[in-house]
């Protein structure tokens, strides 16, 4: 993958997660600074306890570098930024 963005890329449609994470991360390799404090919330899907299920979900999130009310501050602020950019 090529190093030549400076801000977060247009995802391609279909792009993998894994994609997605690697862009990510040569943008945080190139401005380190501006990954100082980060959050990160997913959804993953385990396999069914028994043959009947389709499948439990467990949310998972992941900090860097911020405390437990500062994540919770983050949270707050990426959902008023979609909530913000989704009425454009």
């Amino acid at each position: 993958m090529k190093d030549n963005f400076d801000y977060l890329p247009i995802w391609k449609k279909g792009a993998s997660a894994a994609t997605r994470l690697e862009e990510l991360a040569l943008i945080a390799r190139k401005h380190p600074e501006r990954f100082a404090q980060f959050a990160l919330v997913y959804v993953e899907t385990l396999q069914p306890k028994d043959d009947k299920g389709t499948g439990r979900i467990m949310v998972r999130t992941w900090e860097h570098g911020c405390s437990i009310a500062e994540s919770v501050g983050l949270y707050e602020l990426g959902k008023l930024h979609y909530f913000d950019e989704t009425k454009r």
